[in-house]
Formats: structure tokens, sequence, C-alpha cells
């Protein structure tokens, strides 16, 4: 019997790759596997990653703001360029690109320094064929019957992140804080999300078959109050910087979507659709930037474990966060 069993399904198997598309043949696959649909119970849905996607890479560049090291001690003004590379990855969905930045600090008095930086983020959008669940939270009037398993081809678009800020610093040093730095400003930030959509294909229920496009597509601006602190230390040729900096975007923004498929072209966001307002996350960024004093460059090594290892449970879906941020110093 199980000789028979695996016959005939290889006999299928072989008919579906003579009659069926490449995309087909991998959905198909998967139920042939024998795997139920109960495997994919756990697996977030497309709209819940695409969301959580660039908002992690909203958290990279709090975590990259050009604000820490890269002066020596007594010097009154700093130029410092940042560098970064990110990678966000949700099985097999991921953003990566290059991040930008500059700051410069100016001392005001012994005591209150301000700091100006501004900021731009090009990063890229690429997935591969996968099985996820697809919902629709940004509207109540698809005439599907959602959440359904789907085959989805893979995110593709691009996010382009730009702003900027201010910052007030005042030095201290409080008895059982040591040395330290209190940081307080605010940052303007737009994130734009272009040609950022997924075609899918219904692979369960009642619409199984119908295949469409669901698109993110948006631009989401937000002012952004933040409030720090800092343990800027030195010796010889080496600096470190252990930091906090907390950042509360606002307003807090519904998230945007239009899915299309024969005879079905819906858009909204999930404020006006009445599932509340979830773009735009407070978020605490920690790190220790090192720096070597003699070439001006610095490398924030703390962001480098911190991302990758507390990303993924602050935002839940995401598999892997990964960011190397460098400053150069002039």
């Amino acid at each position: 019997m199980y000789v028979l069993l695996s016959e005939l399904k290889n006999d299928l198997s072989v008919q579906v790759r003579l009659s069926l598309p490449i995309h087909r043949v991998a959905a198909i696959a998967v139920f042939l596997s024998g795997t139920p649909n109960s495997a994919f119970a756990d697996t977030k849905d497309l709209e819940f990653v695409a969301e959580h996607l660039p908002e992690t890479a909203m958290d990279q560049r709090f975590s990259a703001l050009p604000l820490f090291g890269g002066k020596s001690d007594g010097q009154a003004n700093a130029w410092q360029l940042g560098l970064g590379l990110s990678r966000t990855r949700s099985g097999s969905e991921q953003l990566s690109g290059a991040l930008f930045s500059i700051g410069v600090e100016r001392r005001l008095n012994p005591v209150w320094s301000v700091s100006l930086f501004a900021f731009f983020d090009d990063l890229e959008f690429r997935g591969s064929p996968e099985q996820r669940p697809l919902a629709v939270g940004f509207s109540r009037d698809v005439p599907l019957q959602l959440p359904a398993e789907a085959l989805v081809s893979g995110l593709r678009g691009r996010a382009r992140d730009l702003g900027g800020g201010v910052l007030l610093r005042r030095q201290s040093d409080g008895a059982w804080l040591g040395r330290h730095e209190w940081l307080f400003g605010i940052q303007w930030q737009r994130l734009e999300l272009r040609d950022y959509a997924s075609r899918f294909e219904i692979l369960s229920g009642a619409d199984a078959g119908v295949t469409g496009l669901v698109d993110y597509s948006h631009d989401y601006s937000h002012f952004t109050p933040l409030a720090g602190l800092a343990w800027p230390r030195q010796r010889g040729a080496w600096s470190w910087t252990p930091h906090l900096l907390a950042a509360i975007p606002r307003p807090v923004r519904g998230v945007a979507g239009r899915i299309t498929a024969p005879g079905i072209d819906v858009s909204g966001d999930t404020d006006s659709a009445g599932n509340g307002k979830h773009f735009g996350d407070p978020f605490v960024a920690a790190g220790l930037v090192v720096g070597y004093l003699p070439w001006h460059v610095t490398m924030d090594i703390g962001a480098v474990l911190t991302q990758q290892l507390l990303e993924p449970r602050i935002h839940k879906g995401i598999d892997s966060s990964w960011l190397l941020s460098l400053g150069v110093g002039f």
C-alpha cells in the first residue's frame, strides 16, 4: 500500500510539473508532502510582516544616529559622518541597504552643547515565493474570505528614510552615575515606501485560486521626541560611550494598503477601518560606541548586539535584525 501511494504521488508530481507554472508546483508540493494547514497556524500573515519590516528599519535608524563618540575630551566642536549597513529578515522576506548620516556638535559652555543631525537611508525589499496567511486589516470591504492561506511571490519595493533633528546635551557629574550626559531633542522623519507590494494566490477556502496584488506603498511622517543618557569615557587613544536613547514617534498612524484582484480594487488604512493605529512604535536604543581617536573612527558594537538579540522580541515575526554602524569624525 505504501509503495502504491508513493508511485501515485510520484506520478501526480510529474503531471503537475508538466502542466503548471513553477509557483503552483511549489504550493501543491506543500500539500502533497502531507503537511497540514495547521502547520502554518503560527506563521505571521503578510500584512503583519509588511508592517514590522519598515518599523524595524526605523528602530535601526534610532540606533545609528550620529550622536555618540567621535571627539576627544575638551574638544569644542566635532563633525561625524555616519555609515551603516542594515538587514532585517522574516522568513524569505528581507529589507536591507545602506544608512547615511551626518552630525555636528557645538559646545555652548562647559555644561551645555547642541547637536544637529540629518540622515538618509536607502533600503530594498526582497522576497521569494512562500506560503503565508493573507489578511487585510486596512479595509472591511474586501469581498474575500480572509484570512486565508496564500502563496505570495515575495515583497518587492524600496524604503527611503530621511530626516533630521536637534539635540541638547547637559554634562553632569552625579555621584552614583559618575560623569554622564543627559540628552533631549526632537527629530523629524519621513519613511517613503515605494512599489512595496507582493502578488498572491489564495490556496484555501471559498476563494481558492483567486490571484491578485497587495500593495503597502505609503509615506509615513513623524515628529519624534528623543531623550537619553550617555557615559562618555576615554583612556589613551581609545574612547567608549555606553548610552540609552528613547524615541517616541508621533503621531502613530494606521497601516495603509491596497488590494487588487479580478473585480476587486480596495484601499484604506487600519485606523479608518477601525483596526487601530500601529505604525510608529516607541523604542529604546541601547548601544556601546567604541572609538579609536587617532583615526577618528567609531563603531557601535552595542547596537550590533541589541538589534540582533532584542529586535525579534520587540517586533514579533522578525527572524533577524543586523545593523553595522560606523562613524568617521572630522
